[in-house]
């Protein structure tokens, strides 16, 4: 049975995992070029989700329908990209002194998406 699911797409986390069972965690240096171009795409959807989110708080609409899926997609892709790097920071836990759930905005750096 194929890991890929009806839709053509590979499970949450399949990727991730497979990569590291491969390469133990650590990929060559000659992926880095791979990085840059996943890190050049998150930041392309962090573009498209602000001029979405700018449009509906002008309109008064409230949050865009695909804002969650964008969202998931740009934390997927910033994943991605530090699996390539050979990073094996989760980026999952708070910051210090952070709760984790937050309303406060988020910055991204090295591919981790903080609480300002």
């Amino acid at each position: 049975m194929s890991p890929v699911s009806a839709s053509g797409t590979w499970p949450s986390g399949m990727v991730a995992a497979t990569i590291r069972r491969l390469y133990g965690g650590r990929v060559s240096g000659s992926y880095h070029h791979l990085a840059d171009r996943l890190e050049a795409v998150a930041a392309e959807l962090d573009e498209i989700m602000f001029d979405q989110l700018r449009e509906a708080s002008a309109e008064k609409t409230g949050r865009p329908a695909d804002d969650k899926r964008l969202t998931q997609a740009r934390r997927a892709i910033e994943k991605a990209s530090r699996l390539l790097r050979g990073s094996t920071d989760d980026c999952s836990a708070p910051a210090p002194g952070q709760s984790g759930r937050n309303s406060s905005p988020t910055v991204t750096t090295a591919g981790c998406t903080t609480v300002a």
